[in-house]
């Protein structure tokens, strides 16, 4: 039975095995030697000349630097609003509150509602002659770039919020729903405030779906080139330029060395960050 497993394992595992070997392993191997290398044609050992030009490059330091931002800002208000917002959801269904699915049901809507849609409605309101400046304006107020100028910046971080709130509520709304109501109650019964529970019942139980909560948005921040592209094409303000367009703008000038060293880079810093997110997801396990 057991070798059966193993088979049986292995055979449902190996489509995905190759796929992820083809389509990931093998160009970031691939990526690895090009960042190495002086040619992408015939292998010419260089050393970490790749990785120390490219730490030179003023480019490059602008995408850290914006991407630390956008890494520091997007993910603290994004776990506040989840939290938030699980919390109001747990209270909804925990009182019983008319209506309660359908509020559930609409906070879900940034999962399903397409990118390009949210663009568009994105373009119509913020752009240089948008509706946003178009009230600006009746008001007497100079129009804000909002798309080209520093504000593209925390437009990127509030659809970022919009995009990866929703999943990260779910899983906080779970965690909370699993805390024993009499808990609660006796907490009130000693005279335990609305802040006090929060902080010494909710929170502590809630801290392994907190901490997946956080790697899901780390990972988000990461995927959020395809919004950043779609309002802002290749070259964004400075404001708005990270690390991912940095990658693209070297990919289309076909500058492989400098693309494969970022992207060793960016994999070690996010590989980084997951290891210890999810060391201290098992020491809060074993505690």
């Amino acid at each position: 039975m057991k070798k059966r497993s193993i088979i049986t394992g292995i055979l449902f595992s190996f489509l995905a095995v190759i796929g992820f070997c083809a389509m990931f392993a093998l160009p970031f191997i691939i990526s690895l030697v090009y960042s190495f290398s002086r040619t992408s044609g015939t292998f010419q050992f260089v050393g970490f000349e790749n990785y120390i030009s490219l730490f030179e490059s003023s480019s490059f330091q602008l995408a850290c630097v914006n991407t630390i931002r956008f890494f520091a800002a997007g993910l603290i208000i994004l776990m506040v609003f989840s939290i938030m917002m699980a919390v109001m959801m747990t209270s909804l269904f925990r009182y019983r509150v008319k209506y309660r699915s359908f509020w559930f049901a609409l906070n879900l809507c940034p999962m399903v509602i397409p990118s390009s849609a949210i663009i568009l409605f994105i373009q119509i309101m913020f752009e240089r002659y948008g509706v946003v400046n178009g009230w600006l304006t009746s008001w007497g107020m100079e129009p804000v770039d909002f798309l080209h100028g520093p504000a593209s910046f925390w437009v990127l971080v509030v659809l970022y919020i919009w995009k990866n709130y929703s999943y990260i509520m779910v899983v906080l709304f779970a965690g909370m729903r699993q805390i024993d109501n009499e808990i609660y109650e006796a907490a009130a019964l000693d005279g335990a405030g609305k802040g006090k529970t929060f902080f010494h019942i909710t929170l502590p139980n809630i801290i392994p779906f907190l901490i997946f909560g956080i790697i899901m948005g780390i990972m988000g921040i990461f995927k959020s080139f395809r919004e950043s592209f779609l309002m802002f094409g290749e070259y964004p303000h400075e404001a708005a330029y990270m690390l991912q367009n940095f990658m693209n703008n070297n990919y289309y000038s076909l500058n492989y060395q400098r693309l494969s060293s970022a992207s060793v880079i960016f994999f070690l810093a996010i590989s980084v960050i997951l290891i210890i997110m999810l060391k201290i997801n098992a020491k809060e396990r074993e505690l």
